[in-house]
């Protein structure tokens, strides 16, 4: 495994493959987690100290995003990304998780029902989240009823950096053990809630633009916002690059 510290923040760099077996075959003995950066956390985590300790705790930072694999490249990095939505569908389809306790936190319980028909060799359990903010009673009812049952895996659904926060939280309070995998809407794109971008998209590194053409209302805010700071960020790379 290499480390690359690109744009302020620490990749964990290792072969899609690798990542599964690395993954799956971890037992830690306490609680840890996994964080995908993408861009929008690229950019949040600049404004927020609290942010970019969490993404230094976890155990691995896998990048997300094709955008940052590309910029990273142009840089003489090779960041090897591993979108969420890939990851997870190859965690769920690996022989490896087939006897491992796989906990599902923020999606619908319908939703869960679909995964379990989906991948009806591998054992979920289902962790309610209703609406909560961060440190309110349902967010502590809910961090309780994670900590109540035994997974190997959890699956941690939520809104970045909500999903982060509560990822933290568990690994503080050290009353669980597993991993925890941030992992926002992936599930979405296994269980029909979503759809995903075609193959032709995603090799070119676009599904950004299919997802906002599908979603504009809710994306667009994001991506006017977000692709104009990670130019930034970029060019921030190449005066650093030039001036050694």
């Amino acid at each position: 495994m290499s480390k690359i510290l690109l744009f302020g923040t620490r990749f964990d760099v290792l072969k899609n493959d690798d990542w599964l077996t690395t993954i799956l075959q971890c037992n830690p003995q306490q609680f840890t987690y996994i964080v995908t950066p993408n861009v929008q956390h690229l950019t949040k985590l600049r404004r927020s100290e609290t942010l970019r300790k969490i993404y230094e705790t976890a155990l691995f930072r896998i990048c997300d995003s094709k955008i940052i694999e590309k910029l990273g490249y142009l840089l003489g990095h090779q960041l090897c990304a591993y979108p969420g939505a890939d990851l997870v569908k190859d965690i769920l389809t690996s022989p490896l998780s087939v006897g491992k306790e796989i906990a599902i936190l923020g999606p619908s319980k319908e939703q869960f029902d679909v995964l379990c028909r989906n991948f009806s060799n591998l054992s979920f359990s289902f962790i309610d989240a209703p609406m909560m903010a961060v440190g309110d009673k349902a967010w502590n009812e809910c961090l309780k009823s994670a900590e109540s049952i035994h997974f190997d895996l959890i699956l941690i659904c939520l809104s970045f950096p909500k999903q982060e926060f509560f990822a933290a939280e568990l690994a503080r309070r050290q009353k669980t053990r597993g991993i925890g995998l941030c992992i926002g809407a992936s599930i979405d794109f296994l269980t029909g809630k979503q759809r995903r971008a075609p193959a032709a998209f995603r090799s070119l590194g676009l599904e950004w633009l299919f997802r906002l053409g599908t979603d504009p209302i809710r994306l667009w805010r994001r991506y006017l916002f977000d692709v104009p700071k990670i130019i930034i960020l970029f060019l921030e790379e190449v005066r650093r690059a030039n001036a050694r």
